[in-house]
Order: structure tokens, then sequence, then C-alpha cells
């Protein structure tokens, strides 16, 4: 099965109103909701998505299915800031792990934030849109993020 499927948590996601949204909308098609292993940390206006510390630490976001995969992950690994090599991880870097969904567990792509979380808030329930909506406008410092 082709891994083409990608797992957004922040300001790719549809309800986001983030105009980088629409990078990926012109790449790719919306699936479905999904949940998947992790903790999501408020950045500079974006979030970042690191490693679960327990089996109830979950992010909810989306899986989209892209379009020409090759072109469009080249595009999102940029806006992303993702790393080129271990020696060069970047500010993010795209992995691959199992995802849940309405319709069962399915892999997906996703981008693991890379720098330091140390006196960044936590977003406890793990779903960036529900944050945004409920706190003060924050102005984005950078563009990416799982973003």
């Amino acid at each position: 099965m082709p891994h083409d499927l990608l797992f957004v948590y922040g300001t790719l996601r549809r309800d986001s109103h983030h105009p980088m949204h629409q990078l990926l909308a012109g790449h790719g098609e919306f699936v479905d909701y999904a949940t998947g292993p992790g903790q999501l940390y408020q950045l500079d206006g974006y979030p970042g998505m690191v490693d679960a510390a327990g089996s109830a630490d979950r992010v909810k976001g989306e899986i989209w299915r892209l379009k020409h995969f090759a072109r469009a992950i080249r595009e999102l690994d940029d806006y992303e800031e993702c790393g080129t090599s271990p020696d060069n991880p970047g500010l993010y870097t795209r992995l691959l792990q199992p995802f849940e969904t309405s319709a069962g567990t399915v892999d997906a792509w996703y981008y693991r934030y890379n720098d330091s979380i140390a006196g960044r808030q936590r977003i406890a329930s793990g779903d960036y849109v529900e944050f945004t909506a409920s706190s003060p406008a924050e102005p984005a410092a950078h563009s990416g993020g799982g973003k």
C-alpha cells in the first residue's frame, strides 16, 4: 500500500483558518479526522507535536491523501522546515506512524517537532484548532508546523 497519507494537526487543518491550508488543499483531499500518539505544544503562533509520554497522550488532526506525492511533499517539507538528513534535522522531521480514524488504523506521515519544548505551553486537549478558538490570537512568527 502506498504511503500517500499525511496527518496534519495545526495550521494545515481545514478549520485552522490559516492561509497555508490552501497549499494542502491544492495538493490533496481530506480523508478523515484522526488521532495519534503524541503531545502538542503551543510555539510561536503554531503547534509542535512531540512523542507521547504515556498511552493517554493523543493529538487530534486530519488525514489527507496527497495527489502527486513527491511534488506535494517537497512543498510541504519546505513549509514545515523539515530537515534533509540526520545531520540537518530542521525544525521538524517527517515520520510515518499509525493514526486512528473512523474507518480504522492507517499509516500516515506527520511532522514531529525537533526543538526544545522547555517553557512552552502544552495543549492538553491535543487539539490545536480547539485551543486557538479559545485563546487570544497570537501572530505566527513561523509559517509552518504540522502545523
